[in-house]
């Protein structure tokens, strides 16, 4: 069965389509407003990748839920842990 693999983005290219700077970016990611991938780095600054469809659920306006969800799901793992 094939994986479609979503797009992903640069923090030039998402600050770019949200009429942003690149540093409210970087800040939505730090403080887990916009969920990114980390890449591996030697620079003094972090390099990230925006999935699309993340994007696409922050200008629907699915952002909230979608973070509210997976802190819930963070959170079950949690509880199950600490039963076991």
């Amino acid at each position: 069965m094939a994986q479609v693999v979503d797009e992903l983005l640069t923090v030039s290219e998402v600050a770019k389509i949200l009429r942003v700077d690149d540093t409210t970016v970087r800040r939505w990611v730090k403080n887990d407003v916009l969920q990114a991938v980390k890449l591996p780095h030697l620079n003094k600054r972090q390099s990230y990748r925006i999935r699309r469809n993340t994007l696409n659920d922050v200008l629907e306006g699915n952002h909230q839920q979608h973070h509210n969800s997976n802190s819930h799901h963070k959170h079950q793992q949690e509880q199950e842990l600490v039963t076991v």
